[in-house]
């Protein structure tokens, strides 16, 4: 299921005040996700929400100050809150390697006035490829495509205010997965020529246990350069949870 919700951005929150709106964010997607599944049952199995659900776009502050506000801890309440929603409603399961599809679509708002400026539609596949020995590496492959449409009319658009706007396009991603000083790491490579992004994981996975679950927690932090001497800098997290001894029909689970 695609979760369509509202998103108050924290843009110009204090830190305390933030953390306060994204805990009543995530308790608002719990109460959504449950609804959703007492009307469609148990089949429902997958929820999908945009990026920045619970936080808005980091628009117009540096990295240090978001980092301060909207970054999640491996061990907080925000991660926290989404796994007891996972584990209430049995939902965020991703398969065991078959090839995923999704379908998104979302906007672009002025800030702070909440005016929508352009509406975006696209599509996200990913498949993984296992190793044939035990200890290799795992090759995860993805290739998303999102592009503009007007406000107003919904009709794709290349153009705002006379200025050209072009999709946001990875032809491909691959991220291979390795083991390292007992953790998990993922070494990202995306774009295209010229920009081809390159991100080495220092640091690795996190790993914690709740319970038989086990939560691992990918933290990814993107700084690179933009045309015309500005950068593009955003954080990203990304769960994965193993149920052992498959007490679910599907042990994996990711967000």
């Amino acid at each position: 299921m695609a979760l369509q919700t509202s998103c108050r951005a924290i843009n110009g929150l204090n830190a305390a005040d933030a953390r306060a709106q994204i805990l009543a964010k995530i308790k608002r997607i719990g109460a959504q996700i449950e609804g959703a599944k007492r009307f469609l049952g148990p089949d429902l199995a997958l929820v999908v929400f945009p990026e920045y659900s619970v936080t808005g776009f980091p628009w117009g502050e540096d990295a240090e100050t978001w980092k301060a506000k909207a970054a999640f801890a491996a061990d907080g309440p925000e991660y926290a809150a989404f796994a007891k929603i996972a584990s209430d409603c049995s939902i965020a399961r991703a398969g065991t390697g078959e090839p995923v599809h999704w379908i998104a679509e979302g906007g672009v708002y002025e800030y702070p006035s909440g005016k929508k400026l352009l509406g975006m539609t696209g599509f996200d596949t990913s498949t993984v490829i296992w190793p044939s020995e035990p200890g290799g590496e795992i090759f995860h492959l993805t290739r998303k495509t999102f592009a503009y449409t007007d406000a107003v009319t919904g009709e794709m658009t290349s153009e705002f205010k006379g200025k050209k706007v072009e999709p946001i396009a990875y032809p491909y991603q691959v991220i291979r997965y390795r083991i390292q000083d007992g953790r998990i790491h993922g070494d990202v490579e995306q774009g295209t020529a010229p920009r081809i992004q390159k991100i080495k994981s220092e640091t690795g996975i996190v790993s914690r246990r709740m319970g038989d679950t086990w939560a691992y927690t990918a933290q990814v932090y993107l700084d690179f350069p933009l045309p015309g001497g500005k950068r593009y800098q955003v954080w990203e997290n990304h769960d994965f949870w193993i149920h052992p001894g498959r007490k679910v029909d599907e042990p994996h689970h990711m967000s």
